[in-house]
């Protein structure tokens, strides 16, 4: 107690001296430090995805949804794997980790909400270590997010999440150990087995998978040694390997007929026609091309092989390579571009707003901005995930934001049935703007919302009952809550939580829980929803990849 005295007199005496009292020599771990083990490993709106991102379709026949929702987008994908993010859009996360839809992810090495303070592995898929998912924390997981690694919820930090991209009924899925597995629709190859029998159960396809992105009936898959892989339906040459020939054996994607594409970094599958983001931060277009989605400033021609992205130089007029790609989610004959400093451009198919720049023009064959109610070019993205004919949009101060489509279902969650050809903010039942948000999928019609504190939010068509609120009747012009089973056996069914990220696909929904755990709920009409049946689900239901 006597020394105790002394030492504490000692140091008062310092402070009235005026010097610093001792302090620990232990230094304090930096945030990143603090959540790398939950986030690195392989590489947006990631978006999300998509992540993060389905491939959508609306009144053409046999149109599905996006991958772009990636999630594995370059996701914040759910996607798009994230759908890819499948709309997503997206890049996600960077690890073996995220429920990448085309769209999701987290680098935790980001400081404040500047992307600028990223290292440039992390904040440059053009630069990141053959992982898609290595995107900014802002642009590719939102989900686990606020630009601060402290707001990932421990179960989730220290816990590698498979990444899924859906599209037009079915389903592909990167487990942990980065193999990938398909379920569901086969009619063209899409699964990638080898065949073209429909699956009700998942089937591994292969192993070394970073992202996957979902697009009508074609699959795009990168390894994690960069190459690019594909399959399925290939009638406008959206597998870009130098044919129109359908495949149900995987392919490598080419630059010529000797060549295959190498160093990238991610990529977005639409409904016919494919982006691709390379290392060195240049954007690739191959396919369709009828609206000028390909953004190579003519449209009508479809490319067999990838062709590169361009856009207007301001001081001059002339066409440039387009550069500084932190995203892409592509839905149906548009792509959706989000550049490093967070700026939004849209290309491609616009007969319902879907470009965002508030006008009626039909289509627009290089990308410009989308643009606000003011007339000023869209800032402060964070992640988008584009579905049929409309693009969710997250923005870094974790608001919800949507435009294009003809709304017919409510899918823009803006409380209308209106199209919308300029960014509208996503509401709540109360009429109040939506905040936040954590991580978004756009599927054909329907919207899938995964807030912070991890609830999981549902907007649009429900048909098949893919917003999993335990109907499959009324379409919602607002988001409602999904549910599940009461734990307890008994009773009605209760919100569900604890949700990482999501992929919607064209009418069946698949979802990621921070434990890692796969869920699906909607249309199961070949399987999609993996449980081994063609029922049905109103609520989700927890399925297994084994």
């Amino acid at each position: 107690m006597q020394k105790r005295a002394i030492v504490f007199t000692v140091i008062m005496a310092l402070v009235l001296m005026g010097c610093p009292p001792p302090v620990s020599d232990t230094p304090t771990a930096p945030a990143s430090e603090v959540n790398d083990s939950a986030q690195n490993g392989d590489k947006p709106n990631v978006p999300a995805a998509e992540v993060n991102n389905s491939a959508q379709n609306g009144d053409k026949p046999n149109v599905p949804a996006s991958g772009s929702n990636n999630p594995n987008a370059p996701l914040p994908g759910g996607d798009n794997s994230g759908d890819l993010a499948s709309g997503g859009n997206a890049p996600v996360q960077s690890g073996d980790n995220s429920g990448d839809l085309a769209s999701g992810g987290n680098a935790p090495a980001q400081s404040a909400n500047n992307p600028d303070d990223l290292v440039s592995e992390v904040n440059n898929p053009a630069q990141s270590d053959n992982n898609p998912d290595d995107l900014a924390p802002e642009v590719n997981n939102p989900a686990q997010s606020d630009n601060n690694p402290d707001d990932l919820a421990p179960e989730v930090q220290d816990i590698v999440l498979p990444k899924v991209s859906t599209g037009k009924q079915y389903t592909m899925i990167i487990t942990p150990d980065d193999s990938l597995w398909a379920v569901g629709l086969n009619n063209k190859g899409q699964l990638g087995d080898e065949s073209t029998t429909n699956r009700v159960t998942p089937k591994k396809i292969m192993d070394e998978v970073a992202q996957v992105s979902v697009g009508e009936d074609h699959t795009m898959i990168l390894k994690k040694d960069d190459t690019l892989w594909a399959v399925g339906a290939n009638d406008y040459g959206q597998l870009g390997d130098g044919t129109t020939n359908e495949r149900s054996t995987l392919a490598p994607v080419k630059t010529t007929a000797e060549e295959s594409i190498t160093e990238v970094a991610y990529v977005s599958a639409g409904t016919t026609h494919t982006i691709i983001l390379k290392k060195n931060d240049t954007l690739w277009g191959v396919g369709d091309n009828a609206y000028g989605e390909l953004g190579i400033n003519s449209s009508g021609n479809e490319k067999y092989f990838p062709v590169q992205v361009k856009q207007t130089n301001p001081d001059d007029g002339s066409l440039v390579p387009m550069t500084e790609i932190a995203s892409v989610s592509v839905g149906y004959e548009f792509t959706m571009i989000l550049k490093k400093n967070d700026t939004l451009w849209a290309v491609g198919l616009n007969d319902s707003g879907q470009l965002g720049d508030g006008t009626a023009a039909d289509e627009r064959s290089t990308p410009e901005p989308v643009k606000t109610a003011e007339g000023e070019p869209m800032t402060e993205v964070a992640y988008i995930s584009a579905g049929f004919d409309y693009t969710m949009i997250l923005k870094k101060n974790d608001t919800l934001w949507a435009v294009g489509g003809r709304n017919d279902y409510g899918q823009l969650g803006d409380g209308t049935n209106a199209e919308k050809k300029i960014p509208v903010q996503v509401k709540t039942a109360e009429g109040e703007p939506m905040t936040e948000v954590a991580y978004v999928s756009a599927g054909k019609y329907h919207s899938m919302i995964v807030k912070k504190n991890g609830e999981l939010w549902a907007v649009g068509k429900n048909t098949y009952g893919q917003l999993g609120d335990g109907t499959d009747s009324n379409d919602k012009y607002f988001p409602v809550q999904v549910k599940q089973a009461n734990p307890d056996g008994s009773g009605p069914p209760v919100p569900m939580t604890n949700v990482a990220k999501v992929s919607a696909g064209e009418d069946h929904t698949v979802i990621i829980k921070r434990d890692g755990s796969l869920w699906a709920v909607g249309n199961n009409r070949y399987g999609q929803l993996g449980t081994g049946t063609t029922e049905n689900k109103l609520i989700p239901v927890e399925i297994t990849v084994e």
